[in-house]
């Protein structure tokens, strides 16, 4: 639990107080949402995110990826004129993460068209 409590202290020490949001999603993933940010930026953000985390080197005794904690990110962008629904920018950006984690964790996706839906929560869970 401490693991959880230390990574969302290092995201909300992390983003612009005023204007981004961050919270615990479930289990032991994050939203972070980044308002005002094109795409190159919110990467950027992820990146240095993910690695001032692992920079804390917490310990994770049951990875087969590393003996410290990592951390997966998937990212998507919604422009305020585009007609995409918040559940489609949380199913795209979730469609990231499972994509990063299948290609062996420890990174940041970023989505676009080519990745299929491989969202694991069901729709009602988004709102």
């Amino acid at each position: 639990m401490m693991t959880m409590r230390r990574i969302a202290q290092v995201l909300k020490e992390n983003v612009r107080e005023k204007y981004d949001q961050v919270g615990r999603y479930g289990g032991d993933e994050f939203v972070v949402l980044l308002n005002n940010t094109d795409i190159t930026t919110a990467n950027k953000k992820a990146e240095c995110l993910a690695e001032k985390i692992n920079s804390l080197q917490m310990e994770h005794r049951y990875s087969p990826i590393s003996s410290y904690e990592t951390v997966t990110i998937g990212l998507a962008a919604m422009i305020p004129e585009d007609d995409t629904a918040l559940e489609e920018l949380f199913k795209r950006a979730d469609s990231a993460l499972y994509l990063g984690k299948e290609q062996g964790k420890n990174q940041v996706q970023v989505w676009n068209d080519s990745i299929p839906d491989k969202s694991h929560l069901p729709l009602s869970s988004w709102a």
